[in-house]
C-alpha cells in the first residue's frame, strides 16, 4: 500500500546515495574531499556524492591495516578469510556499480523499490574487520613486512607533497578526474595536501605497528594492537562533534505556544514555507546551519516536532516510504496552495496552526498570530480537531471520485470512499477520548444521528475498529484518512493499530533460538566424530 509499491519509484531516488569509485581513496585516506563532518563548507567538489555535502557515511575509512589485510588475505583459502573476502567483494559490487549508471537512465523505474546501495559499506567493514584478524594471525607468525607496504607510503607522501607545491595544478587534475569544473582548484589542492598528509601518516602508523611485531618479541603484539586501534580512532574523531542538548532537544516558541493552546494535541501545524515562494531570509538564515539541526526545527515539514509530540500532515517524504495514498494528497495540497480558495481542504485536515518566513505571504486561510525576529507564527480561521463526527459528508464510488469533490468540500466537510454517491448530514455530536496513543484509541461517542466518526490517522488495512464490541468496517477519507460509520446513539468505539506480518513474526525469536540450538547441535557431533577419527 505504500508509494513504493504502488507506483514505485524511480532509478533517481533509488540509487540516490550510492558510492562513486572515487570514493575507494577513502580506505586509504579518511577526508580527501574535505573535513566532511566538522566543516562541510570546506568540500571541494560534489559531484562524486550527487551534488550533495556527503553520504550516508562521512568517510568510508577503517584504517590503513584494513586495506593491508585485504591485500595479503587475497590469495589466503582459510574458509573465513574466504567468506570476508567475497563479502567484500560483493558489497563492493552492489554499493559502488549503481552510481556508475547513465544519467539518463536516472527515470525509470527501480526494478526494486529499494534505495541506497551505500548502506552495503556496513558490509565491506565487517568483511575488512575479519580479514584484519586473519591477517594479524598471518603477520605473527611469519614476522615478514611487505615491501609494498613501504612503498605505498612513500606514494602518499609524494601525492600530499605535490598537492602542497602546487595546489592549484594538483586541485584542477583532481577535479577534472572527478568532472567538476564549477569548484576552485587552488582549494582543492590544498585540501588534498593535507587530506595525503594525513593518510600517509596514518598509514605509517599502520607500518610502524606491523614491524612492532617482530622488532618487539614479548610486548610486540600488545604494542601492535595498541597502534593498529588508535589509528582509525584518530583519524575519525571529528565525527563526535555535537551541539548542546538545548540546541537541539528544546522546544521552540512554536511549538510552545501550541502546547499551550492545544494541549490535546487535537490540531496539527503546517510548514507553510514548502508551498510558498522561496525566502530570502530563510536562505539567508541557512546558510551557517552547517549541521542542519536548527533549521528542521523551524520549518514543519521535517520530523523534528516529533521531539516534542507536536505534529504534522504534509511533511518531506524524502525516502519516499509514504503509503500511495498519502503521497497523492501530499501532491493535491501543493495544487490546493496556488489558490485562493483553498482554506477548506487545510481546515479539514486538523491543521490549525502554520509557519513561514517573515518575508513570505500567508496560505489561505491562514492570519498572523504571533512570530519571532525570523518567522510568522499563523493561525487557520476554521480548522477541525482530528477526531470528530462530522456533520456534513459526500460519499463517492471510488479515490478518483474522492479526489474530483476534494475541491468542492464545505468547511469541515468530508468525502468517503464508500461504492455508492451521496451526501449526508448530521447534528453536531459529541465525542470524548478515554484514551489516545500511536496503538490504541478508546472514545465515548454521543450521535443524535447516524454519522461518520472521522479519525486523521491514515488509511490502510492493518487495524481493528470495534464499535460496542462489533468490528466494523473502515473506509478512506479525505483520499488519505479514515472514517466509520456510527449509529444513533451512545457508543464505545475501540480502535487498535496492528503490525503488518505480526501474526507470523512474533514466533521469530523461538525459531531462531531453535536454529541456533540446532546449528550447535550438528557443530558438536561434528567434532566428536573427527575426535574418535583415528
Amino acid at each position: 500500500q505504500t508509494r513504493r509499491a504502488v507506483t514505485g519509484i524511480p532509478l533517481r531516488d533509488s540509487l540516490l546515495y550510492s558510492i562513486s569509485p572515487f570514493r575507494l581513496l577513502e580506505f586509504a585516506v579518511p577526508y580527501p574531499f574535505g573535513p566532511i563532518a566538522t566543516d562541510p563548507a570546506r568540500l571541494w567538489t560534489r559531484a562524486i556524492f550527487h551534488q550533495k555535502t556527503g553520504g550516508l557515511f562521512t568517510t568510508l575509512y577503517c584504517g590503513a591495516f584494513a586495506v593491508i589485510a585485504f591485500v595479503v588475505c587475497l590469495r589466503a583459502r582459510a574458509r573465513g578469510a574466504r567468506f570476508a573476502r567475497a563479502l567484500v567483494v560483493a558489497a563492493l559490487l552492489a554499493s559502488v556499480l549503481p552510481s556508475l549508471l547513465p544519467a539518463s537512465w536516472e527515470s525509470l523505474h527501480s526494478p526494486v523499490a529499494l534505495r541506497n546501495p551505500e548502506k552495503f559499506a556496513i558490509a565491506i567493514a565487517l568483511g575488512l574487520a575479519l580479514l584484519s584478524g586473519f591477517a594479524f594471525d598471518a603477520f605473527r607468525r611469519s614476522r615478514l613486512l611487505p615491501r609494498w607496504t613501504l612503498v605505498a607510503g612513500a606514494l602518499l607522501c609524494a601525492l600530499a607533497a605535490s598537492a602542497r607545491l602546487f595546489p592549484a595544478g594538483i586541485g584542477s587534475l583532481a577535479l577534472g578526474l572527478v568532472g567538476d569544473r564549477s569548484a576552485a582548484a587552488a582549494p582543492a589542492g590544498r585540501e588534498l595536501a593535507l587530506a595525503f598528509t594525513e593518510g600517509g601518516l596514518l598509514w605509517m602508523g599502520a607500518v610502524l605497528a606491523l614491524a612492532a611485531l617482530s622488532a618487539l618479541p614479548r610486548t610486540g603484539p600488545a604494542v601492535s594492537l595498541a597502534l593498529l586501534t588508535l589509528c582509525p580512532i584518530v583519524a575519525t574523531r571529528r565525527i563526535a562533534h555535537t551541539l548542546s542538548e538545548s540546541a537541539i532537544f528544546e522546544p521552540t516558541a512554536f511549538a510552545r505556544y501550541q502546547r499551550k493552546a492545544d494541549p490535546q494535541g487535537a490540531y496539527r501545524a503546517l510548514g507553510e514555507s514548502i508551498y510558498l515562494p522561496p525566502s530570502g531570509v530563510e536562505a539567508y538564515y541557512s546558510r551557517p546551519d552547517l549541521y542542519y539541526t536548527d533549521f528542521p526545527r523551524r520549518v514543519w515539514y521535517e520530523h523534528t516536532q516529533a521531539l516534542w509530540g507536536r505534529g504534522t500532515v504534509f511533511n518531506l517524504d524524502i525516502d519516499a516510504g509514504d503509503l500511495s495514498r498519502m503521497d497523492s494528497l501530499r501532491r493535491v495540497a501543493k495544487i490546493a496552495a496556488g489558490y485562493s480558495g483553498s482554506q477548506n481542504f487545510f481546515g479539514s485536515l486538523s491543521l490549525k496552526w502554520g509557519a513561514r518566513y517573515r518575508d513570505q505571504p500567508p496560505l489561505p486561510g491562514y492570519r498572523r498570530m504571533g512570530g519571532d525576529g525570523l518567522q510568522i507564527f499563523d493561525e487557520h480561521e476554521r480548522a477541525f480537531p482530528d477526531v470528530r463526527l462530522a456533520q456534513t459528508w459526500s460519499e463517492e464510488a471510488d479515490a478518483a471520485a474522492a479526489l474530483a469533490a476534494l475541491p468542492r468540500l464545505a468547511a469541515g466537510e468530508i468525502v468517503i470512499e464508500t461504492g455508492t454517491r451521496r451526501r449526508g448530514a448530521a447534528q453536531p455530536g459529541r465525542v470524548r477520548l478515554l484514551e489516545k496513543s500511536p496503538e490504541r484509541m478508546l472514545l465515548d461517542v454521543e450521535a443524535p444521528d447516524p454519522a461518520w466518526l472521522f479519525v486523521l490517522r491514515e488509511y490502510w488495512r492493518y487495524r481493528r475498529v470495534l464499535v460496542d464490541g462489533r468490528e466494523t468496517e473502515v473506509f478512506p477519507a479525505q483520499l488519505a484518512f479514515s472514517a466509520v460509520p456510527v449509529p444513533a446513539g451512545r457508543h464505545r468505539i475501540e480502535w487498535v493499530e496492528e503490525a503488518p506480518g505480526w501474526g507470523f513474526a512474533r514466533f521469530g525469536p523461538a525459531l531462531s533460538a531453535l536454529g541456533l540450538l540446532w546449528i550447535w547441535q550438528r557443530g558438536s557431533r561434528g567434532r566428536e566424530s573427527r575426535r574418535e577419527s583415528p
